[in-house]
């Protein structure tokens, strides 16, 4: 069951990463599927216990990353991305979201070197960051431990 978790939340997460990068925004419906698809892999594996285990995992993350949606830290898609995958896996809640963060950082650190060695601007002001692609480093990066 952890192989099929992996292979739909990659899945999902690729299409997410695609539709960030091409128009800026994650689809809602596309965060619903991947809710719904977790909810249900963990109530299929741990009955009603998983299911419940799953929905409180990423309701506690949507409720933790919601004062990042206000600060503008973060876009309310990837907040949601982020709950969906913790609907695959809630044990690994908190290792998903300090390993997305992280990724995040590598990133735009990576970004704003590149710049500098092109000899442009270290920061851009009002400039995004497609936290998108973090979110899958992150997962890939937090479930390489499990599946291996």
């Amino acid at each position: 069951m952890l192989y099929g978790k992996v292979l739909l939340s990659a899945l999902i997460l690729a299409r997410a990463v695609y539709t960030d990068m091409k128009t800026g925004t994650i689809e809602n419906r596309l965060t619903g599927a991947g809710f719904a698809a977790g909810l249900l892999m963990n109530l299929m594996e741990g009955g009603g216990q998983g299911f419940w285990e799953s929905l409180r995992a990423s309701v506690l993350m949507l409720a933790s990353l919601f004062i990042l949606f206000l600060l503008r830290g973060l876009g309310a898609g990837d907040i949601k991305l982020l709950a969906a995958v913790t609907a695959f896996f809630p044990r690994m809640a908190v290792r998903l979201a300090v390993a997305s963060f992280l990724a995040g950082a590598v990133l735009a650190a990576g970004k704003m070197l590149y710049r500098r060695l092109r000899k442009g601007r270290l920061y851009v002001r009002g400039e995004t960051v497609h936290f998108s692609v973090a979110i899958a480093a992150g997962t890939l990066f937090a479930c390489m431990g499990e599946v291996l």
